[in-house]
């Protein structure tokens, strides 16, 4: 369909002639018919003063499609949305359910990890920003003492996973994934950070 069988199909609905089209846009009912039979084109003044009768807009007589309203936002149901955030909380606990860390070394006082997801990527990178990517290898020290803003090996309900460690108090610690996608995970742990600490990470290659 083009522009001229949708100015027809309005002028039907509408119940107007070509004679009351060509009138209000100022043409000869004869200019108005070689218009809509395609022997000649309108200037686009005319189209736009067409439009303006039909009380439609220009952008739809053109090509049959309505521009979306720039002050509105786009209409999602709560269906979707509710189905939106479900997949997205499978996925991290997907993340999560697999192995976050692969263990490739270790001795009596060291592992060397390779990251197995994206747990630790820093979603907002600086040069200073501490980010690990998925398959970046870890040297983890076991014997060094923990300290607050080091990334830390834990073990915790049976898991070792690297996490970004803040002393709340003596006995309330925060230990959290970089990634913000995985801030559900967040861990909030009450008790002596000795009893799940297994060793601070000391470098990372990036050499995959």
């Amino acid at each position: 369909m083009n522009w001229t069988d949708r100015v027809k199909s309005e002028a039907k609905e509408q119940n107007l002639k070509f004679v009351d089209i060509a009138r209000a846009v100022g043409c000869t009912e004869g200019t108005f018919s070689l218009w809509m039979s395609g022997a000649r084109n309108p200037k686009l003044n005319n189209k736009i003063a067409i439009a303006e009768f039909l009380e439609v807009s220009l952008h739809w007589l053109e090509t049959g499609k309505e521009l979306p309203d720039p002050k509105t936002l786009p209409y999602v149901s709560l269906d979707q949305a509710s189905a939106f955030f479900d997949e997205l909380d499978d996925k991290r606990q997907q993340a999560i359910m697999e192995s976050a860390i692969c263990i490739i070394e270790s001795d009596n006082r060291s592992f060397l990890l390779r990251m197995e997801n994206d747990t630790m990527v820093n979603q907002t990178p600086s040069d200073t920003a501490i980010s690990i990517p998925k398959g970046a290898k870890v040297q983890v020290d076991t014997v060094v003492a923990p300290e607050p803003g080091k990334i830390l090996l834990i073990e915790h309900d049976g898991e070792l996973s690297l996490r970004l460690w803040h002393s709340i108090s003596k006995s309330q610690h925060s230990l959290r994934f970089i990634n913000r996608l995985y801030g559900n995970f967040d861990l909030n742990y009450t008790g002596d950070i000795q009893d799940i600490y297994k060793g601070t990470a000391v470098g990372v290659s990036f050499l995959l």
